[in-house]
């Protein structure tokens, strides 16, 4: 939204907004690390809201910002909030970088990314511990 500081208008995004600002260009914060940090914060909030990430992230025009939204909750949550579900059909085709500050020599088939060693581990482990009902 738009405020006035003084004689200035100033453009303030909402919570929602920056968490999906953030995924479009994480290197405003320095790196995914830092994102998943500020959105653990953010999901602890009252201010989450999944439908608004989802419908801003459509927004942006930005596929890439879907699949790592997906790829963080697939392997650092024990959760995939409802309106993310079905979110790997919503992807491009190509592969996309997970963090563009970072080497990514590995790749995630399901979310088409491109990730570093120590993350695609991560996911790998997670993926192998669970169990099918």
């Amino acid at each position: 939204k738009n405020l006035w500081y003084g004689s200035k208008q100033i453009k303030i995004s909402d919570p929602t907004k920056t968490i999906i600002d953030l995924f479009d260009d994480p290197a405003l914060v320095g790196g995914m690390a830092i994102v998943f940090d500020v959105l653990t914060e953010y999901l602890a909030s009252e201010h989450c809201d999944f439908n608004t990430m989802l419908d801003y992230a459509e927004r942006m025009n930005n596929k890439t910002i879907l699949k790592r939204i997906g790829f963080l909750f697939d392997t650092k949550l024990d959760f995939m909030p409802d309106a993310f579900l079905g979110l790997e059909n919503k992807l491009s085709a190509g592969y996309s970088g997970f963090d563009p500050a970072v080497e990514s020599n590995r790749t995630v088939d399901k979310w088409k990314l491109k990730v570093p060693s120590s993350w695609k581990d991560e996911y790998d482990r997670k993926k192998r511990d669970i169990k099918p009902s």
